[in-house]
């Protein structure tokens, strides 16, 4: 009978630890920050009434969270764009575009963005998993673009993920 009571408590003991680990390792990580991206290859086709291409570029993610495990991630991106051709509105504002983002942090550990922007609307981003602790990493947020000189520019995000 004592031996049947301590493998009762010992299975009782362990399925509270499991519970209690993975409820401590889960976490949800501010993605606040700001990126600053050099454009390496950028392809353009223009015709009469529009510009469409293919973009390539490389950054630094700074959080505002300095504790944060995507603190100075390294940044590759990828965009197709197109934009109508009209005087009336604002570049940016007439553009639309999709791709894909990898910050890869310190320990080299890889988190994949994938994200869209509507003409006129702000940039969407989701998490879609990666390497490491982002693995099954989920959330989503925003970015605001914003164009600068010499085939730059500077992202500020905003969102949260979760990772376990």
């Amino acid at each position: 009978m004592h031996m049947m009571i301590s493998a009762s408590a010992t299975l009782a003991a362990v399925a509270f630890a499991t519970s209690f680990t993975a409820s401590v390792l889960a976490a949800e990580i501010d993605m606040s920050g700001t990126t600053y991206l050099t454009f390496t290859d950028i392809q353009d086709e223009e015709t009469d009434s529009h510009f469409k291409g293919v973009v390539e570029g490389m950054g630094i993610f700074v959080a505002d969270d300095a504790s944060s495990p995507v603190m100075h991630a390294i940044i590759d991106f990828d965009a197709v764009f197109h934009s109508a051709k009209r005087d009336d509105i604002e570049y940016i504002q007439r553009t639309g575009a999709y791709g894909a983002m990898i910050l890869t942090d310190a320990e080299e550990d890889y988190l994949i963005l994938s994200y869209v922007r509507h003409p006129g609307e702000q940039v969407q981003w989701t998490a879609n998993g990666g390497s490491g602790k982002y693995a099954n990493a989920s959330g989503n947020g925003g970015i605001v673009f914003e164009t600068l000189p010499s085939f730059s520019g500077k992202f500020t995000f905003s969102g949260s993920i979760t990772i376990d």
